[in-house]
């Protein structure tokens, strides 16, 4: 063979040819036949002849099926139920549950019962309801401090706060009231005094039986006091009722308005409890102090005299009172009618104090329906139609009403 007819192969035109190789085989696998690659010998020279691609590879035998086994798609088994565990934190729904339980806690110290949600207080009780809520905040602050409270401290804090006077006559009746709130005492060298003098001298000390003060603490003691004054409102207002005649008797767990001809601005301060005074020492300058003192002291014989005086002296008996007779514009008219008036006058007043806030509301709309009525068939008369705008229907009413109803108010159901 001379040096015309051979040529030389280059690198990348062997890697060319094994990568047509490697697409045949490929191509013959997929129709299903068999084929037997062969291996070209490396030539020392590195040269080739044309055409050796073709006698490289060996003829093909007879094609054959391939067996295929048949394969089964997976299929999964029902269940009920599927447990996930994730890493991730609780939704902040849960929280919000969570949140609304916390505040669902502490609700009953906060709401106000539907029975006295309408019983307000007179002024001057719930200028002492204010009173004792700063007094608590300023107990509480100075308890918390490991501080001795005293009556001149609790004015300067109360007096801040509300900005009224606080006076001594205020913690009689908050003792009164609620005598376990406060603990009274007249002691002697206060730690905090100002004066000398002040230190030697009995002060009254104020404090509570509470061992930790928190919110919830102040909470339920202003509620506590809230009844206290309530209860104490109550028992005027049924002294009231029997007064009346006839009297009129309605129970407090049912009891949702005062009486009408009520009036909270005459009901009385409530009572004043003892506070303890410091103690007094008796000291006589001269002689006759003592000969002064010892008179005012009787002898037993005197007063064994005067028991027996009391004892015989004649009891005062009750002599009946005799019925008031119709004067002045009731005169002439028959008592039994001014009986049977006042009788009728007084179960009103009854239906009147436990009527709820969802009958009076009916009761007023119903009170309202019969003028709507009126205003409606003279606009239907006048106008002279079979039917007319709801809109126009609307606003002639609330022009026309006596109330002044806006059209809103008009379509409310409650």
């Amino acid at each position: 063979m001379s040096k015309s007819e051979k040529q030389t192969v280059l690198p990348f035109q062997v890697v060319k040819k094994r990568s047509d190789d490697e697409r045949k085989v490929k191509k013959r696998l997929t129709e299903n036949t068999c084929i037997r690659p062969t291996t070209t010998p490396k030539s020392t020279s590195g040269k080739k002849e044309k055409g050796k691609d073709e006698a490289d590879v060996a003829p093909p035998p007879p094609p054959q099926a391939l067996q295929t086994t048949p394969t089964k798609s997976p299929s999964l088994s029902k269940f009920s139920t599927v447990e996930v565990h994730s890493p991730l934190k609780a939704s902040p729904h849960k929280e919000v549950k969570r949140g609304i339980k916390r505040a669902l806690k502490y609700d009953d110290l906060t709401s106000v019962t539907t029975t006295t949600k309408n019983l307000q207080l007179p002024y001057r009780y719930r200028l002492l309801k204010e009173k004792f809520r700063c007094a608590n905040v300023a107990l509480s602050m100075l308890e918390n401090r490991k501080e001795t409270c005293t009556f001149r401290k609790l004015k300067k804090a109360v007096e801040e706060m509300t900005r009224r006077n606080f006076e001594m006559k205020d913690i009689a009746q908050m003792k009164y009231l609620f005598p376990e709130s406060l603990v009274l005492r007249q002691e002697k060298n206060v730690p905090g005094s100002l004066t000398k003098e002040e230190f030697n001298n009995y002060q009254l000390t104020i404090s509570s039986n509470i061992i930790k003060w928190s919110p919830t603490v102040l909470l339920e003691r202003e509620k506590i006091f809230h009844d206290k004054l309530l209860s104490q409102t109550k028992m005027h207002h049924q002294a009231y009722l029997s007064s009346l005649k006839p009297p009129v008797y309605v129970p407090d767990d049912k009891l949702c308005n005062w009486h009408v001809k009520f009036e909270l601005g005459s009901v009385p301060d409530p009572p004043e409890a003892e506070i303890p005074r410091p103690p007094v020492n008796e000291s006589y300058n001269s002689a006759s102090d003592l000969l002064k003192q010892t008179e005012l002291k009787l002898s037993s014989r005197v007063k064994t005299a005067l028991e027996k005086l009391n004892k015989e002296s004649p009891q005062s008996s009750e002599s009946p009172i005799p019925e008031a007779t119709p004067t002045g514009i009731l005169k002439g008219v028959s008592p039994a009618l001014i009986e049977r008036i006042r009788k009728k006058e007084a179960t009103k007043a009854a239906i009147a104090m436990t009527r709820s806030d969802e009958t009076e509301k009916q009761l007023i709309m119903l009170s309202r329906l019969s003028e709507m009525c009126r205003i409606i068939r003279q606009l239907f008369v006048t106008e002279g139609k079979a039917a007319i705008l709801w809109s126009h229907l609307l606003q002639k009413i609330s022009d026309s009403h006596s109330s002044n109803l806006s059209p809103g108010k008009i379509l409310e159901k409650n």
